[in-house]
């Protein structure tokens, strides 16, 4: 019978959500009437019903409300296990925030004084540290609460995980357990991985920077910083935030892309991702230097390098063969340009290595690459030598695929495959390929531009494919890019900036929501909880839509505008168009 009504309540059009909330506050309050039996199975059900529907909204409210309400409520001996059934359904279905579960520590606390049987405290012991494993990071609030756990049995992560998937909703994806509303309007699903959206031939930028969010110690130094007063900066933050904790499927981040294009790039033209990462790695030091030259030198204010992860240098040595005079000059780099031979073709194999050999050789500078000698006041031939090298913990190289035809008049791309390793020793130093940029066509001004890549902080090290507004898990880019060397040497899907991370430098464990900065935190948790909204009006328009067009003999369909083709290692099992945040 509840089952029944609890359906018939949610589908009934005329009741308003404000009329289930209400509802669902006066059962809570009326938890420990003695007259009110089973009424904590009306508002589990209630709650399995909502989730159904896709009305998180009032989940989310009910229980940053009431929550602490129930939790006084174990004070009530005969009422005790009912109580906890309903506070383990309203903590555990909230696994976006973790506001409502810090809120109640002290009552917590409270009630393991509190409650005398075994069996309930065992199940309290069990609900604590199932939240604590799904809000990790926040030491100094579970310490008290640990200690606690002490004389109870540890509750293993497969147990854990059971429980936090048992009510894991989220706005892409509708519980099943509840199946009285299975045939209730339904959501996408999507990966623990978010996409940005295309803005126009804003590809390049995109990609960019999900290789830059996947580096964990720039995401972990981004994130945990104080919002930064500069614009780009700011921005960068704000980016990163809602790609580490949005439950939106994509982002479109107009104001971003706005503060961080070049002056000479046009808008809606396609741009060289690798002169756009140089812009904004530059960008990003500029705006840090400026700030702390304002500064005295004592003051504890000063903004953080962010681009010192990416910045190597080196000497660079130029010797004239006539007169023997030599200079020399101090550089720094974000990237190492690794150029392509003359005589290479498009179906020529190349090992990245060898590559790297080549850009480190000793240059000799003749015929039209003379060097112009102050000594001779003319150009001689000289030869050119790097030494010095101090390698950044994030290493980028570029390979330079774009070159300029003279008999042609204009740059033509320089499809030959290359094969790189996923580890890579170079000056003693180990790294491990962290994100592969990838361009798709013939033409430096054209074609399309997205990302491999993996967080090595992760248990896991799942790789994934970012193309644009679409994540989808994929292989290991360097086994993708063995294939298509042996099977397709014509392919114009070639590799261009490939990212490599000191072993040293990666962080033990991963990023978790708590080291992210507060501000930064709400700013998310607020649009949550917009976008819950936008989802229930969405599934209530279209529900109104269905009912008023009961008996036209159309069919529903869901059409896609995205129209791009797959590159290689996607999984089209897992569909992302959605929701879409705007900042």
């Amino acid at each position: 019978m509840i089952d029944e009504v609890c359906k018939n309540l949610l589908s009934d059009t005329s009741v308003k959500d404000n009329q289930i909330t209400n509802a669902l506050r006066h059962m809570i309050t009326w938890l420990q009437w003695p007259k009110h039996v089973n009424l904590h199975l009306w508002i589990i059900r209630l709650c399995f019903g909502l989730a159904e529907t896709g009305r998180l909204i009032i989940l989310f409210e009910i229980t940053s409300e009431m929550a602490a309400t129930v939790a006084q409520k174990l004070w009530y001996r005969n009422i005790q296990s009912t109580v906890l059934q309903v506070l383990i359904t309203l903590l555990l279905f909230n696994q976006s925030c973790p506001m409502a579960f810090h809120g109640i520590i002290p009552i917590l606390e409270k009630a393991f004084g509190e409650v005398k049987e075994v069996d309930i405290k065992e199940e309290l012991s069990r609900l604590v540290q199932t939240l604590i494993y799904m809000h990790p990071g926040y030491p100094e609030l579970y310490h008290p609460l640990s200690a606690l756990l002490a004389e109870y049995e540890v509750l293993s992560e497969t147990c854990m995980q059971e429980m936090v998937k048992k009510y894991s909703v989220s706005v892409y994806n509708t519980s099943k357990k509840f199946t009285a509303f299975a045939s209730q309007s339904k959501v996408e699903k999507r990966v623990d991985k978010v996409g940005l959206e295309n803005l126009g031939n804003t590809c390049f930028l995109n990609s960019v920077v999900q290789a830059l969010y996947n580096i964990d110690s720039f995401q972990s130094a981004i994130l945990s910083s104080e919002m930064s007063s500069t614009p780009l900066l700011r921005g960068l933050q704000t980016v990163f935030a809602f790609l580490q904790l949005t439950q939106r499927a994509s982002l479109s981040p107009h104001s971003f892309v706005k503060a961080s294009l070049p002056t000479w790039f046009v808008e809606g033209e396609q741009q060289d991702s690798s002169e756009y990462m140089r812009f904004l790695l530059d960008s990003i030091h500029e705006e840090t230097d400026k700030v702390n030259r304002q500064l005295t030198p004592q003051s504890d204010q000063k903004l953080l390098d962010y681009t010192l992860s990416f910045t190597g240098s080196d000497t660079v040595t130029t010797r004239c063969e006539k007169c023997s005079t030599m200079s020399s000059s101090h550089q720094k780099f974000y990237d190492i340009s690794l150029h392509f031979d003359e005589e290479s073709s498009n179906t020529d194999i190349l090992d990245l290595t060898d590559m790297l050999g080549k850009a480190f050789k000793d240059e000799n500078l003749v015929g039209d690459n003379q060097f112009y000698c102050n000594s001779c006041a003319g150009l001689q031939d000289a030869t050119r030598s790097l030494s010095g090298f101090s390698l950044p913990s994030c290493l980028v190289l570029t390979l330079c695929r774009f070159s300029y035809n003279v008999k042609l008049n204009k740059h033509i791309k320089i499809r030959a495959p290359v094969q790189y390793p996923s580890n890579l020793e170079i000056l003693n130093k180990k790294y491990m390929l962290n994100a592969v940029i990838v361009h798709s066509g013939t033409s430096l001004n054209g074609g399309h531009y997205y990302t491999y890549a993996r967080s090595l902080s992760s248990p896991s090290g799942q790789w994934y494919l970012f193309n644009d507004s679409r994540v989808t898990p994929c292989a290991s880019p360097a086994e993708l890019s063995s294939k298509t060397c042996k099977n397709s040497r014509l392919s114009s899907d070639t590799p261009y900036l490939l990212f490599y991370t000191d072993m040293d430098s990666v962080p033990s464990t991963p990023l978790v929501g708590a080291m992210v900065n507060p501000t930064l935190r709400q700013l998310v948790v607020r649009d949550d909880l917009s976008l819950l909204r936008e989802v229930q009006a969405a599934a209530e328009r279209k529900s109104a839509e269905k009912k008023a067009c009961q008996g036209n003999i159309l069919s529903w369909y869901s059409y896609t505008d995205d129209d791009d083709n797959v590159p290689p290692g996607a999984d089209n099992s897992i569909d992302l168009s959605g929701s879409r945040f705007i900042f």
